[in-house]
């Protein structure tokens, strides 16, 4: 028995050196439209081995990491001054470590602005979440609202109007802000961020459809219908008179029918017929007339 877990605790060791050979965390440069990747950089890769607070870590050379083109609120610092933490520092900390401490990163140094005045070094941090996607901490900790932009003038490496865009959206949380942070995810290929971010809209903003419609247009790009499914439902008890949201209902009902085949205890084909007939007189009349000799 101790002789199969000591090879089961090698083989694991082994798969993962295997996969991080194999498959070396990379960044993708156009995934990350707010850098300009014109201007000279360099790429180290090290281990976040503590986080002081929201926007600066250390590596495991010892080394102090300040984070590029943010700022977040202070720690409690007696020795500085600060006998309280700001508003907003345990929140903004808590977030940083949760994403990288004792984590592998990648930094993205800026070669002719590397050391701020404490000798700190300046950089990008990239990490990897739990489902293997690629993020720049500096630019999720704006996307929720843990920092602020700063960019100095030797700072040339962050596109500062995208950087402040980001910021306001994330500061002002209207619904068409919720949409752009929405996009700005997708952008980056952060799927499942974006459900989240929509979701969060929704509960802020019950009566704005568009969010019904974009959340479920993104769960069936993942072929997630059933989760559409319940999204256009929502969205009908609010606006009963969507036609078009009833069109593309019947039709999630009618990819579930295939999905599902003749076994589902979910009779699909009798939902969509259903959702059909309530479209008979409206502007998709024709179409629903087809549809409903289809599904006899």
């Amino acid at each position: 028995m101790k002789n199969n877990k000591k090879f089961l605790s090698f083989l694991t060791i082994f798969i993962v050196f295997i996969v991080q050979f194999l498959y070396p965390q990379k960044i993708v440069h156009s995934k990350f439209s707010y850098i300009d990747w014109s201007e000279p950089y360099e790429i180290e890769k090290v281990r976040v081995i503590h986080v002081a607070d929201g926007d600066t870590v250390q590596d495991d050379k010892g080394r102090w990491i300040r984070l590029l083109g943010v700022d977040t609120p202070e720690v409690m610092h007696p020795e500085w001054g600060i006998l309280e933490a700001e508003p907003g520092a345990v929140e903004a900390t808590n977030f940083t470590i949760e994403q990288v401490e004792k984590k592998q990163v990648l930094l993205l140094i800026q070669k002719n602005h590397r050391y701020d005045v404490y000798n700190r070094i300046l950089a990008l941090v990239f990490y990897e979440d739990q489902l293997g996607k690629t993020k720049c901490l500096s630019w999720e900790l704006v996307k929720y609202g843990y920092a602020k932009v700063l960019i100095l003038s030797d700072n040339t490496i962050c596109k500062e109007w995208l950087w402040r865009d980001l910021e306001k959206a994330a500061k002002r949380k209207t619904y068409k802000d919720f949409i752009y942070l929405a996009e700005q995810c997708l952008e980056e290929g952060l799927e499942y961020d974006a459900i989240e971010i929509y979701k969060s809209a929704i509960k802020k903003f019950p009566e704005q459809p568009q969010l019904y419609i974009n959340l479920a247009r993104l769960y069936k790009s993942l072929n997630m219908i059933g989760f559409a499914i319940d999204i256009y439902h929502a969205c009908l008890e609010k606006f009963p008179n969507l036609n078009y949201i009833r069109r593309e209902l019947a039709i999630c009902y009618e990819r579930m029918m295939k999905i599902a085949g003749p076994l589902s205890l979910v009779n699909y084909k009798d939902k969509a017929k259903e959702e059909w007939r309530k479209l008979l007189g409206t502007e998709y009349d024709r179409e629903a007339k087809k549809k409903l000799k289809e599904l006899k």
